[in-house]
């Protein structure tokens, strides 16, 4: 998706790989605009309930590996 330059409010997916646009608004928005567009995006944010365990099982089965930006040298346990 391609947006013109602005501010948007976006709700990712839950594995972060894309997202919905919830609300858009042009480079030019005032602060007391910003305010009313992000209040407006939070209106339509629908939160869910997860469960970490449930979420990492269906990544895994989805076949998404998660690569951390900075390399793990001393991983240690699994937490």
């Amino acid at each position: 998706m391609e947006l013109e330059p602005g501010i948007s409010v976006v709700e990712a997916e839950p594995y972060g790989r894309g997202g919905e646009v919830l609300v858009h608004s042009g480079a030019e928005t005032t602060a007391s605009e910003l305010g009313k567009l992000i209040s407006a995006g939070l209106a339509r944010f629908d939160a869910q309930a997860r469960n970490v365990r449930e979420h990492i099982r269906r990544g895994e089965r989805e076949g998404i590996e998660w690569v951390p930006a900075i390399p793990v040298t001393d991983p240690g346990r699994r937490r």
